[in-house]
């Protein structure tokens, strides 16, 4: 399975189990904005992630982002219920 590739593009206000925003991808300059997971990474989930905005999701755990790389971006308001709100480490 190919990661899915994003530019220049807004992820709001997607729901889903795992992975709210994104799950396996690769994003530049994108913003994930109140996206949500019932479980982990409410933004983004096992992602890539480069000069993004992350804000207002939320999940179980890693609310912006869980199991990823994050280069240059920025996190703000994301929550999570259990731990890591604006992210969680691999």
């Amino acid at each position: 399975m190919s990661p899915c590739l994003l530019n220049n593009c807004t992820l709001t206000n997607n729901q889903a189990t795992s992975g709210g925003g994104v799950c396996f991808g690769v994003l530049s300059a994108c913003t994930l904005a109140g996206n949500s997971a019932s479980s982990f990474g409410g933004g983004a989930l096992a992602s890539s992630l480069n000069n993004c905005l992350l804000t207002g999701n939320s999940a179980s755990a890693g609310g912006g982002a869980n199991a990823g790389t994050l280069n240059n971006c920025t996190l703000v308001s994301n929550t999570a219920s259990a731990y890591g709100a604006d992210s969680l480490p691999t």
